[in-house]
């Protein structure tokens, strides 16, 4: 028997790309931002209120070699990944940074040296996700689960699960039709109905 796919984004759910970018904000600035200063989207700087020059400095930096693959994990990603892929054909779908001459190659380190060289080399890099079919479909853009969603229904006649990962965050705007998970246990059950 087949085992069901679960197309997996990697930045935010599991590479904590926004730790990164404040660690380096901090570190460039001489100032303590923390996680918790920024809201849920990928916009620090109008969370933070930096100034434009700054924000783009930090945003080169996060382009530069060696980014993808010194992301920290997010809490409790690895062992959560390591569990649902031995229930799931799991395949992580990611973007890239389109500045960056290293990232593909980074973030597939990154996912070998957590997931071993099987599980780590299964990975679609793309800004088409909803191109890729799967089961379920887990990221924390809203945007790319709705895009997925519509994109699936259309070709199959019925939705595939999707299901936006906040990061810890409790959010109320997240669209009909897709299901909400704020953490790994939160995840862990919803994927078991």
């Amino acid at each position: 028997m087949t085992k069901p796919i679960l197309l997996l984004d990697v930045d935010g759910p599991i590479a904590d790309w926004k730790q990164g970018y404040i660690d380096r904000l901090n570190l460039a600035t001489g100032l303590n931002y923390s996680i918790d200063d920024t809201g849920y989207n990928w916009s620090i700087e109008d969370d933070l209120k930096l100034d434009p020059t700054i924000a783009a400095s930090i945003y080169a930096e996060m382009d530069g070699p060696g980014i993808a693959a010194s992301l920290p994990s997010t809490p409790m990603a690895v062992d959560a990944v390591r569990e649902h892929s031995t229930l799931y054909d799991l395949v992580f779908l990611t973007a890239y940074s389109r500045n960056s001459v290293d990232w593909v190659h980074g973030r597939g380190q990154w996912l070998i040296e957590r997931f071993g060289r099987e599980q780590g080399n299964k990975v679609i890099h793309t800004h088409y996700k909803y191109l890729v079919y799967g089961d379920v479909f887990i990221d924390d853009k809203v945007d790319h689960l709705v895009e997925w969603q519509h994109f699936w229904l259309e070709k199959l006649g019925r939705k595939p699960k999707a299901i936006r990962f906040t990061c810890g965050k409790t959010l109320s705007d997240t669209p009909e039709g897709i299901q909400t998970a704020k953490d790994w246990m939160e995840l862990a059950k919803l994927l078991k109905h």
